[in-house]
C-alpha cells in the first residue's frame, strides 16, 4: 500500500461535522467495523448491482469517506483488477484500513488519501475514476452534490 495521506483538505469552521476529522477516532472506528459486519449482505447485495451496472471492470475505484476499510476491502474483492483509491478525513482511521489491508495481503492495489471530502479531493486522484463508491451515510458528513460528480469529467 502506498500511504500518501496527500493534504489536500481544508476545513468548513462555520459548518459543524465538516472539515478535517478530530483527535480520537476509537469509538469510531469499532462503530464503524460493527456496521460493516451488520451490513455485510447490504454491501455484498450493492456491490454486485453496481458491478451489473458497470458493463465493464473497472480500473480506477475511489471510495469516498472509507473510514475503517470495510467498504474498501469489499472494492478489492469485487474488483480484482481495479486500483482502489480510500479517501477520508482520518488519518488514523487510514491508518486501520492500511493495517486490515496488508493483513488481507491486498495492500499493493490500495492507495488512502487524507482529504476534506468538500474540498478539492480528485485533485489527489491520478486520473478520471470509473466507479466512486460512498457509504449511504456519508451525506451527513459532507455536501455530496458537486464533489460526487467531479471525478467523472
Amino acid at each position: 500500500m502506498t500511504p500518501t495521506h496527500t493534504p489536500a483538505n481544508h476545513s468548513h469552521h462555520d459548518r459543524p461535522g465538516h472539515g478535517p476529522a478530530l483527535g480520537d477516532d476509537s469509538n469510531l472506528a469499532e462503530f464503524l467495523n460493527l456496521d460493516g459486519v451488520l451490513g455485510a449482505p447490504v454491501l455484498a447485495a450493492a456491490l454486485n448491482a453496481a458491478a451489473g451496472a458497470l458493463g465493464t471492470a473497472p480500473r480506477t475505484v475511489v471510495d469516498l469517506g472509507a473510514g475503517t476499510g470495510t467498504g474498501t476491502l469489499a472494492l478489492v474483492a469485487q474488483f480484482q483488477n481495479a486500483q482502489i483509491h480510500s479517501l477520508d478525513a482520518s488519518p488514523s482511521m487510514l491508518d486501520r484500513l492500511a493495517a486490515a489491508a496488508a493483513t488481507a495481503d491486498v495492500d499493493d492495489r490500495i492507495e488512502t488519501h487524507v482529504v476534506d471530502l468538500d474540498g478539492d479531493w480528485p485533485a489527489v486522484l491520478p486520473h478520471e475514476a470509473d466507479l466512486a463508491w460512498a457509504a449511504p451515510g456519508l451525506a451527513a458528513h459532507y455536501e455530496p452534490g458537486s464533489s460526487n460528480r467531479r471525478p467523472f469529467r
